[in-house]
């Protein structure tokens, strides 16, 4: 399994991305993980270009919108995203959404 522990600069931790090893949803644990957890899975349980949109999708854009709107931002209000050099977290489709956030 890969874990994905995102936390902001102030040290919130946001909700964490688990990929599991499998085809299917059926290789996901059959446990009650707490809300907002991304569980997704890759054949490898490596992190992939997919499985960085999903968390994009999942759990940054969530975060960054009700941040915006707790601090009464304007929507376009710049964010800033940190990742380590990993290529599924640099490649056109991740960075293009993250522009878009």
């Amino acid at each position: 399994m890969t874990v994905l522990l995102p936390c902001t600069m102030s040290g919130f931790l946001l909700p964490p991305h688990l990929i599991y090893c499998g085809k299917t949803n059926k290789c996901h644990p059959n446990i009650i993980l707490p809300p907002g957890w991304d569980i997704h899975h890759t054949e490898s349980h490596w992190s992939t270009e997919d499985t960085m949109l999903h968390f994009i999708e999942s759990v940054l854009v969530p975060y960054v919108q009700s941040t915006r709107e707790r601090l009464g931002l304007e929507k376009d209000h710049f964010a800033v995203v940190l990742f380590k050099v990993f290529t599924a977290q640099r490649c056109d489709s991740v960075l293009q959404l993250l522009e878009k956030i």
